[in-house]
């Protein structure tokens, strides 16, 4: 007898809605560091503790923002896949992030990039929905966060993204971070 056509389309939406964060296609990530998680010190509240949360990137993706007349590029690293709205459909794109990390102890490194592909600021999650803000910072000429893109087109960026604090002396002359707090690669789609 069969399924009849109506009821087999009705079927196929029905499971297509269900399986609707799948079906906008993410990119892969690798690599590992740590997030800062801050607590309040009940010893002394005016100076909260900071503790150290491993994160590992396993997927990633990208999409474009209008910002007072200029288009900025987030760059989102995770450890697990997002609901599809997280981003794309919400008003408050942050707050929408914020939700995520919190509802699904989920932990991200997101980096806004400049037209130039150079980075603005980073927001970190620790699975907590505490999201911190980070501004880039200088130390003896390093970036507190370095994206390098080894390839950069309107559907896709790769690259790698190193994350860290301070500046100190290296092998051949070259500056390190004094304390390493990421190491990534990524191919991240754009999404919609």
């Amino acid at each position: 007898m069969g399924i009849p056509p109506h009821a087999f389309v009705l079927t196929m939406n029905l499971l297509l809605l269900s399986v609707g964060p799948s079906a906008v296609e993410l990119g892969k990530a690798s690599g590992s560091g740590t997030i800062d998680r801050i607590r309040p010190n009940p010893a002394t509240p005016d100076q909260p503790t900071t503790e150290k949360v491993p994160f590992t990137a396993r997927t990633s993706w990208a999409y474009h923002v209008a910002i007072g007349g200029q288009t900025y590029t987030w760059l989102v690293l995770a450890d697990q896949e997002p609901p599809a709205a997280t981003d794309r459909d919400a008003a408050n794109v942050d707050e929408a992030r914020r939700n995520w990390c919190a509802r699904a102890k989920a932990s991200f490194v997101a980096v806004m990039l400049t037209r130039e592909g150079e980075v603005n600021l980073t927001e970190l999650c620790a699975g907590d929905g505490e999201v911190n803000t980070e501004m880039l910072s200088r130390a003896n000429g390093l970036d507190s966060t370095v994206v390098t893109l080894t390839s950069h087109d309107r559907r896709h960026l790769a690259g790698a993204l190193r994350m860290g604090r301070g500046s100190c002396p290296g092998p051949g002359d070259q500056a390190e971070y004094c304390e390493k707090t990421g190491d990534f690669v990524f191919d991240a789609p754009f999404v919609p």
